[in-house]
């Protein structure tokens, strides 16, 4: 009997000494696809190597950003995130995506910046006509994963977001920011008023309404279950949200400061 069709043997070779399929099926005359296929039928399974320095990165990136949220950009980030990115967790892909609006370029290219990133942007076009192209990002990196879960973006996160109640007083209000220009509307209607909503699960509009001076209501959503708060703007709520503020969707601003 050929060798790696032993267990004991198969499960030394590759488990204990940690040796590549294909080192493997070149000593045993067979390809790596063989060695897989056996170690797969007996069960066999390798914990990860531990690496003892980090892996080389492609492009350069601040993969400590969100290790402290102390500061007003990385607030704004986190909750801009919390509403418009997408976190994978699983092992070998550790990913935020994100993925906006071709119009919105320009925004994408400030938190790319302030990542220090130096790899692409990518762009969709639209499937169909009258559709809006896309311009998309793509972080992979375990630690800064890490850290956007310890802050509460999870995977799937669209029904169970909680709002970040260890959040430093000062900074929950561009905390909120981000989360509106990720996830919220404004417009101007034909009364003349500025009219909008914030979008989220029933606690963090909670949160929302509890900080924003003046705004009370919370609105369960007819057809999902999802939440959401209507509000008339006004110069107090815009001064909240913007007042010396140094980030944020520069179309909404244009819109929300006609107050």
């Amino acid at each position: 009997m050929k060798l790696y069709k032993n267990k004991e043997w198969l499960h030394e070779q590759y488990c204990v000494k940690g040796k590549s399929a294909g080192d493997i099926g070149r000593d045993s005359g067979v390809g790596q696809f063989t060695i897989f296929n056996w170690a797969k039928k007996f069960g066999l399974k390798r914990k990860r190597p531990i690496l003892s320095r980090p892996q080389r990165r492609k492009y350069k990136l601040n993969e400590n950003y969100f290790e402290d949220v102390s500061s007003e950009r990385v607030a704004y980030w986190l909750g801009f995130i919390a509403a418009d990115g997408c976190v994978m967790n699983r092992p070998g892909k550790r990913i935020l995506s994100i993925e906006l609006s071709e119009k919105d370029e320009s925004h994408l290219l400030k938190f790319k910046k302030d990542m220090e990133y130096t790899g692409p942007l990518y762009y969709k076009k639209a499937r169909i006509d009258g559709g809006n192209s896309s311009v998309h990002l793509q972080l992979c990196s375990p630690k800064l994963i890490l850290d956007l879960i310890k802050h509460g973006i999870v995977e799937r996160k669209s029904l169970i977001l909680e709002p970040p109640l260890w959040l430093r007083k000062d900074l929950i209000r561009h905390w909120i920011r981000g989360l509106f220009d990720g996830d919220g509307s404004v417009s101007s209607v034909r009364d003349g008023h500025i009219r909008g909503q914030f979008f989220g699960t029933e606690n963090v509009i909670r949160f929302i309404v509890k900080n924003i001076p003046g705004t009370k209501t919370v609105t369960r959503h007819k057809d999902c279950n999802g939440f959401y708060h209507s509000f008339l703007a006004n110069k107090k709520m815009y001064n909240y949200l913007y007042y010396q503020a140094s980030i944020y969707l520069a179309r909404k601003e244009e819109i929300f400061k006609l107050v």
